[in-house]
């Protein structure tokens, strides 16, 4: 299984305030598409408490997008056309960023939020909904902006009468937000980066370059008919030698259903025979399986999941003659019947319990 993961955020550059922008301690602004789930509407009627309490506030919105007609409709029935405005798109984020007390930023949902971190980095708080997966990641509540929960418009009301009422909160908040080019500086980025690469070179000299192995079943039996417990033994044979990752091989066998992505895992237990082949058993306790779902009913086909480091196979699992697969067994929700298809490959079929006819009859060719 591939366990090395990488998480890096985008790189926001420094930003030196420009003396030729003044901020306006009385004006809130959102940069963001105008579309349903960025909800600018909420900005606005959250707004609405904000511009009663204090009548020099100003709300503008930046940007463009299909929702703007409704934006400017709704602006005329709250009767904020002296408070909230809309300014189009804007070519320079970071001016409007810095000539602003805070920002809003009310989405259904936020990848990494580079918005955030531009406002953040211009010395704008942001008051944002608490939503997957950027806002948290970039804000700390009430140090520098707040979260709020999604479609809590009072809350946002109240996070923004705050910021405009504690001038000192406020200039800390500020003070805080510009911190966040450290965390996200491009140095850090660079350095993350280089990271990358080289731990890629490293895994590149300890990757596995391993053949699709083959798989036989050689013995199975029902372990408890009553619950569906079905013993599997079988072997695995490899098409090079293995010495060298014998600790690291993981198996497993795997069942997937044939129609819908509906799949689990059931754990083996291996022993090695020599280099190159290996004797794996495996219970599988069916029953507990159609249990949980009406779905899981239908035919499933049976894997090997064979996983050494990077390599990883799925292999169905056939058998011979020799070993023909157990009758069906009735447990107490279902019938469960193991065959061979067409193709010599191991698959099941459960049914309801209810169906007397014999399944068997029903499964050639498949």
């Amino acid at each position: 299984m591939r366990t090395t993961f990488h998480d890096i955020l985008h790189a926001v550059p420094r930003v030196e305030p420009d003396p030729h922008i003044q901020r306006d301690p009385w004006k809130a602004v959102v940069i963001s598409r105008f579309v349903a789930s960025k909800h600018c509407d909420h900005a606005i009627r959250a707004f609405q408490k904000v511009a009663e309490r204090f009548p020099q506030a100003r709300l503008e919105l930046w940007g463009f997008g299909r929702e703007e007609a409704n934006l400017r409709e709704l602006i005329r029935e709250l009767g904020l056309q002296d408070h909230v405005f809309i300014q189009g798109a804007t070519q320079d984020a970071q001016a409007v960023f810095q000539s602003a007390a805070f920002s809003l930023l009310p989405t259904e949902r936020e990848a990494f939020g580079l918005v955030i971190a531009e406002s953040l980095a211009a010395g704008a708080p942001v008051i944002a909904y608490d939503v997957n997966y950027g806002p948290r990641d970039l804000i700390t509540h009430d140090v520098n902006g707040f979260l709020i929960q999604r479609d809590d418009l009072d809350g946002m009301s109240e996070a923004m009468i705050t910021l405009f009422q504690d001038r000192e909160k406020w200039a800390a908040m500020c003070r805080e937000a510009r911190n966040i080019s450290e965390n996200i500086s491009e140095e850090r980025f660079v350095r993350q980066w280089i990271q990358v690469y080289e731990e890629a070179v490293k895994q590149k000299q300890n990757r596995v370059q391993m053949k699709k192995p083959t798989c036989r079943i050689t013995d199975f039996s029902w372990a408890d008919p009553s619950t569906g417990t079905w013993r599997l033994e079988g072997e695995v044979v490899f098409r090079q030698e293995m010495e060298r990752w014998r600790e690291e091989v993981q198996m497993a066998l795997y069942l997937r259903k044939r129609t819908e992505w509906i799949d689990g895992y059931f754990p083996a237990v291996i022993q090695w025979k020599d280099d190159r082949s290996i004797f794996f058993q495996s219970e599988l306790t069916l029953a507990k399986w159609m249990e949980q779902s009406k779905t899981l009913r239908g035919r499933w086909d049976v894997y090997t999941s064979i996983t050494v480091r990077n390599a990883h196979h799925f292999v169905r699992l056939g058998g011979t003659e020799e070993n023909p697969p157990d009758t069906e067994v009735e447990v107490p929700n279902g019938i469960i019947c193991p065959y061979y298809t067409e193709h010599g490959n191991l698959s099941l079929w459960c049914k309801k319990a209810d169906q007397k006819k014999s399944l068997l009859s029903l499964l050639v060719g498949n």
